[in-house]
């Protein structure tokens, strides 16, 4: 499932968190490194023994999951996911957050994977914080509150479809992560 242990975290309970793709494994990943495949979480529960998978609806590279990372909050029960996705003439990059309690996945931002991002939560998961930067265009801080963004319930099938997007309420993250504000 995953290939990356950067896009990996243990929630509450000792469940897991798991970025990656059910058909995936490391042989296939370093024979076929620009294979599309979809992007899914995989929450494992470890005292039922079973994983629930949940497709993100988007495809991206199994070179690109492995450079993928996660954030969780224990508090919020919630996962902030980075993930790349194919484009031209740079990777995609997209910024999603899975809550564990609603089971619902959602796109915070998006846009061309320029430098680096860096994300945590407050203590008791209410802020979400991006540090988003690089050395031509300078460093962008932005702090999300958890509870200034909807929660809308995702079907809950495998079916490619875009995610819900959170940035539609918070006017800081419009215009993805490709922008920067002098």
């Amino acid at each position: 499932m995953g290939v990356s242990t950067g896009a990996a975290s243990f929630a509450a309970g000792g469940d897991t968190v798991t970025l990656g793709n059910r058909d995936l494994i490391f042989a296939r990943a370093i024979e076929r490194p620009e294979m599309p495949i979809l992007a899914q979480v995989a929450i494992g529960q470890s005292e039922q023994g079973q994983v629930d998978l949940k497709s993100l609806g988007f495809e991206t590279w199994p070179e690109m999951l492995a450079q993928s990372t996660m954030a969780y909050s224990k508090g919020a029960n919630e996962a902030a996911m980075q993930i790349y996705a194919p484009s031209k003439p740079v990777p995609w990059r997209k910024i999603v957050t899975y809550s564990l309690h609603y089971d619902s996945a959602f796109l915070l931002a998006e846009g061309p994977a320029q430098g680096t991002v860096t994300m945590s939560w407050s203590l008791r998961g209410r802020w979400l914080a991006f540090l988003d930067g690089d050395a031509t265009a300078g460093t962008v801080m932005t702090v999300l509150e958890a509870s200034a963004v909807s929660i809308i319930d995702r079907p809950r099938d495998d079916a490619r479809r875009e995610l819900p997007r959170r940035a539609e309420s918070c006017p800081e993250l419009r215009k993805g992560f490709g922008s920067r504000r002098p």
